[in-house]
């Protein structure tokens, strides 16, 4: 074996040597950089969970808000009804009085003429 061929293996070890320790390094970079994104992958459904049960809550509100809105506009519907039947009841006993005050007054007009 001449000095060349000893040089050039003994640069081909150290390139082995520092692709070995490139990729020991490069592996626990990688495993950091997961355990962080594992962190924050955690945090957002965390995070998430949490507007989720905010959202629920809300939506939860609003069905309450809508069923007491319902039973308003049901009351407030038959309010209307009993209304309009009120209506038509005095109007009757209303056109009723104008009914008997004409006679009554046709036959005071009729006794004062005769």
């Amino acid at each position: 074996m001449n000095s060349n061929d000893h040089e050039q293996t003994e640069l081909l070890r150290a390139i082995w040597n520092e692709m070995k320790a490139l990729g020991s390094n490069l592996g626990a970079r990688i495993d950091r950089t997961n355990n962080r994104l594992d962190a924050v992958v955690d945090t957002m459904d965390r995070r998430f969970g949490e507007t989720n049960a905010r959202l629920d809550q809300t939506n939860a509100r609003l069905d309450q808000s809508n069923e007491r809105l319902g039973l308003v506009e049901g009351v407030l519907r038959e309010l209307a009804g009993q209304q309009v039947i009120l209506g038509r009841f005095v109007r009757n006993l209303v056109d009723a009085d104008i009914g008997d005050l004409r006679t009554r007054l046709a036959r005071v007009e009729a006794k004062l003429a005769g």
